[in-house]
């Protein structure tokens, strides 16, 4: 089943936002915000990587396996899987969750170090293969980052500086630092 795409709340029209509220597209307005339930599992990733707490680590590889170490922790009944194939391109983590309306998946890539361009131009040509218009996508960078870097991946992909609820985000940024 392909996901559904994620469409905010405040952007469909009011005629919109009343049908909408019935059926497999449910949406609920919570504390004044938008919650979308077809795709519940992408807030949950998203609380999870702010809580990990990453030791400084000798490569990407060791903050990925940490990272899946966590998730598995924090979700149990997930399905948690490294370098996940998908459409040519490999992701670096992939949850898939059941929940009431479905199944519902995030694709997280993972980058360690963003300092360079060449290595921005890299991540880039990452996300522009796995959709991120078309499947819920978080970026987490690890160690070191260039925040010229960040800004301009912030720019590109119109992802604001300040805490948004991510649901209402086919796409998030999150910085980690060491614990």
């Amino acid at each position: 089943m392909a996901p559904v795409p994620l469409v905010p709340f405040a952007s469909l029209p009011a005629d919109r936002q009343q049908s909408e509220s019935l059926g497999p597209s449910l949406l609920i307005a919570l504390f004044g915000q938008p919650i979308d339930l077809r795709i519940p599992i992408s807030g949950s990733v998203a609380k999870s990587v702010k809580q990990w707490k990453p030791e400084v680590c000798p490569n990407e590889l060791k903050y990925r396996d940490s990272l899946i170490a966590h998730l598995h922790s924090q979700m149990r009944d997930a399905k948690i899987e490294p370098e996940y194939r998908h459409m040519g391109t490999t992701i670096d983590i992939y949850v898939k969750a059941d929940g009431f309306w479905g199944s519902s998946e995030v694709f997280l890539e993972l980058k360690r170090n963003l300092e360079s361009k060449s290595q921005f131009d890299r991540l880039v040509g990452q996300i522009e293969s796995l959709e991120p218009k078309k499947h819920p996508l978080i970026v987490v960078l690890c160690g070191k980052t260039n925040p010229v870097l960040l800004k301009r991946l912030r720019v590109r992909y119109k992802i604001p500086d300040y805490p948004r609820v991510v649901l209402e985000m086919q796409m998030g940024i999150l910085v980690k630092e060491h614990a």
